[in-house]
């Protein structure tokens, strides 16, 4: 502790910060230096100061993606001046901000602010490898000459040199200049494209390779020249286009139309910009700094080839959407017509007064979640995805058309809440495949809060249409048995969605799930044996879908279906659970009896809960009833280190209106309602009775008293979850921990007061053990108290009730 802040006082030092910003980050530091000591050894130390001073300055300004050109403020140090002054790769200090996104409580702006400058990194450093190989497709590199060293003399290589780094350079602060509200991967592309272009316009015919030396020889418009890189790279020119009105900002900023600026000068505009920003240094992806980098080491483990890159796959899959929406009409085809035209009532009009309004509430939604976005953007993304509303709908219809009378087809055509979880998962698909959002956001965003934080991941669309997750969850599985043509970027982005709904955005409170689960017609312990045809999921033959209600057999289905789904997604889980804590077949089956008792029987514990949290609370307590105990610290561990897992799951549990760590769920709320069930179908089958109900209370709980001493008490307290000693239930008491710097006066004290207490044959032997607490005469109260506590890991107070969450 004291050796690494002497390092951050030298480091302070060197690098001159102010005494507030100095004050901000010591006391981050000294705040996370529990948990860095706890779990963080292998993480560095240089690149943990250097996050410390990035967060304090983070609490100061506002973050990198909402900051506003013209804005007169920046930070004291920027990200890369922390990397070069540490000595460290910017994977080691991404590697810091993940350990304490996991590990620490950061405040949602700093977190945010860490979410934006990873993603602006991985869009760069992506695009800069794309840059590279582009660059060799387009400029002609003459072999024979090498570069000279004296730049008074350049060669032909030098001049190329020049080239790529007046590219890179107009496209830093065309970038910063137009792009700064949003990060979008392929907009990003399309300006590179654009200043690629315009630095062709003014290069050497010699210089360049086929087709653009002849573009260049007949001094072609910028708008052609972009055609021809649009084909080139195999990317659609309407998009390069609309990139095109912001690039031409730029380009009369710099009045690139009279003489076009010099490298010095490009450099000069963007230092003060990255100054500015107080982030990434992206001019030097051109010197290969090696703090930009990933390390020399991964590098060089194989030759490097040439797999699918970042910017590659999301091409691919923008151009496998554009190819279905090519030729796709922006109104009613005309197969869709007839399917209509067998309705009672014309549904046309209905459908088309349906795409106007949601138009709208779109575009104002997007340009709202990209500060700044122009209208153009948004407009375009959504004819995208109205056209593949059209193809979709015309495709299940088709499906519907035979089975269904034209009454019932009415009456499903009328169903608003398919035709808006149709739409949103086509915007979805839509926004996954033109890059304008990255992962799937699984956060959920609070009614009445701001989409600025989320941007555009999911669920921001089920806010955008008031849509509920069970809602978007039944269209998901028609979506992609009924796409003429999709890709498995799109299938496994969409997969990831359906696990998050069934998982927890299902769950929440007011959930259609709950009330399918309590309807008449529904039993809760109807289990889904079956895989129903996914599209019955929104409509039955025999009733108006508006008029369901959630006891019909309608709502049974629906739910019967995603009941199926999420006990797949627990059992799969649950299996990897086992598999880590190596847990016996025998076990996991009364594990498995017992996730499948909460969800067809105690539903309720799951509601604005997480399926994960369930899934542990019945490893815990079956484990403990079968007398193979697993302390709840060892299954959070096995438990981080599963793909999918989040900390936020096991720190944040909602216990009793408030969020409480995981144990304290356990035992106010789930040990109450799952103790006499699992004793009674998971508990220890031998045939000695006694093995339960004797079963001594020391083993199962962590914090006990002496037999025969009721006011000394021993806890593994180096364990224990608590890092306020004033949590503690017998705070009030003389206590000793192993290990600290306390007089050692306490501990002889204690060993006086254990050396009196006397055994019951009163025999003073110092070789008999004294804590011996597995008697078999135990008497029918104590027996009973034990049973009792079977499955709780805490203290009792004076109710007689276990409050004290067992250490983890």
């Amino acid at each position: 502790m004291e050796n690494i802040i002497e390092e951050f006082q030298l480091f302070s030092f060197d690098l001159q910060l102010s005494s507030a910003a100095n004050d901000r980050a010591g006391q981050f530091l000294f705040e996370v230096m529990p948990v860095y000591i706890k779990y963080g050894q292998k993480i560095s130390k240089k690149a943990l100061l250097a996050c410390a001073v990035f967060v304090a300055a983070q609490n100061k300004f506002h973050s990198f993606q909402v900051q506003q050109e013209g804005n007169n403020s920046q930070p004291e140090i920027t990200v890369s001046q922390l990397l070069e002054k540490a000595d460290i790769n910017i994977m080691e200090f991404f590697t810091v901000t993940c350990f304490l996104k996991k590990n620490y409580p950061l405040s949602d702006s700093v977190k945010q602010n860490l979410i934006a400058l990873e993603r602006k990194y991985l869009i760069v450093s992506a695009l800069f490898d794309k840059f590279e190989s582009m660059s060799a497709e387009i400029f002609h590199v003459d072999t024979t000459s090498p570069t000279p060293v004296n730049h008074s003399n350049p060669g032909a290589n030098t001049l190329l040199k020049k080239h790529k780094t007046l590219c890179w350079m107009l496209f830093l602060v065309a970038k910063a200049k137009v792009l700064w509200h949003r990060q979008e991967l392929l907009a990003t592309f399309h300006l590179l494209l654009c200043c690629i272009g315009e630095v062709i316009r003014i290069t050497p015919s010699f210089m360049l390779l086929p087709p653009f030396d002849s573009i260049v020889a007949k001094n072609e418009e910028l708008l052609t020249m972009l055609e021809v890189l649009s084909n080139h790279f195999h990317t659609k020119s309407e998009e390069v286009k609309a990139v095109y009105d912001g690039w031409l900002h730029v380009a009369n900023e710099l009045n690139i139309g009279n003489k076009f600026p010099e490298v010095h000068d490009l450099q000069s505009i963007y230092l003060q910009l990255y100054i500015q920003s107080g982030d990434v240094d992206e001019s030097l992806f051109l010197e290969k700094d090696w703090h930009l980098l990933p390390s020399l080491s991964e590098q060089n483990l194989s030759p490097r080839k040439h797999p699918s890159t970042l910017i590659r796959r999301t091409l691919d899959t923008s151009e496998a959407l554009n190819t279905i929406l090519l030729s796709a009409p922006d109104d009613l085809t005309e197969s869709l017509r007839n399917s209509l035209q067998k309705c009672s009532v014309d549904a046309s009009n209905i459908i088309k007064n349906f795409i106007c309004q949601s138009k709208g509430t779109f575009i104002a939604e997007f340009i709202h979640a990209h500060e700044g976005s122009d209208k153009s953007l948004a407009q375009r993304r959504f004819q995208l995805a109205s056209r593949y509303y059209y193809l979709m709908l015309d495709a299940l219809l088709k499906k519907e058309a035979e089975r269904l009378s034209a009454t019932e087809f009415t009456s499903f055509i009328q169903n608003i809440v398919f035709h808006k979880s149709l739409l949103a998962c086509c915007l979805e698909v839509t926004l996954m495949s033109c890059g304008s959002i990255g992962p799937v956001n699984f956060t959920p965003i609070p009614h009445g809060g701001s989409f600025q934080a989320q941007g555009v991941g999911f669920p921001w669309i089920l806010k955008v249409y008031s849509l509920e997750a069970f809602d978007f969850f039944k269209i998901i599985e028609c979506f992609i048995r009924g796409a003429p043509t999709i890709t498995m970027q799109i299938i496994n982005h969409l997969k990831l969605i359906e696990d998050k709904i069934l998982d927890s955005l299902a769950w929440i409170n007011g959930s259609p799930v709950f009330g399918g689960l309590s309807g008449n017609g529904c039993s809760p312990c109807c289990k889904a044996k079956y895989s129903p045809v996914p599209s019955k999921s929104y409509w039955s033959p025999n009733k108006d879908p508006l008029q369901k209600t959630p006891g019909t057999p309608h709502a049974c289905h629906a739910v019967n279906l995603f009941l199926n789904k999420v006990s797949r997604l627990a059992a799969q889980r649950l299996e990897k659970m086992c598999l880590r804590l190596q847990i016996e077949k025998e076990t996991q089956r009364d594990i498995w009896v017992c996730i499948e008792h909460v969800l067809y029987k105690k539903t309720h514990l799951l509601q604005d809960r997480h399926l994960d949290q369930i899934l542990m609370c019945c490893i815990f307590a079956v484990c403990k009833a079968k007398d193979q105990e697993f302390r709840f610290k060892t299954i959070l561990s096995c438990y981080d280190q599963l793909p999918h897992s989040s900390v936020s799951v096991y720190k944040h549990v909602l216990t009793e209106g408030r969020k409480e760590y995981i144990f304290k769920f356990y035992n106010k709320e789930f040990y109450s309602e799952m103790t006499s069930f699992v004793l009674s179908h998971c508990g220890n089958r031998s045939d000695s009775p006694s093995l339960l109900i004797s079963q001594s209370p020391v083993i199962l709980s962590p914090l006990y008293s002496l037999p025969t001493k009721k006011n000394i008490f021993i806890s593994p307290l180096q364990e224990s979850p608590f890092k306020n000693p004033n949590e503690i239930i017998y705070r009030k008491l003389p206590s000793y921990t192993f290990g600290s710097l306390q007089s050692s006066k306490m501990l002889q004290d204690i060993n006086v007061s254990l050396n009196k207490i006397p055994s019951k044959e009163k025999v003073e032997t110092r070789g008999k053990k004294r804590l011996t607490f597995d008697s078999e005469d135990m008497e029918p109260k104590n027996a009973l108290l034990s049973a009792r506590k079977f499955l709780r890991f805490d203290d009792t107070d004076n109710t007689g009730a276990f409050k004290k969450p067992k250490p983890v």
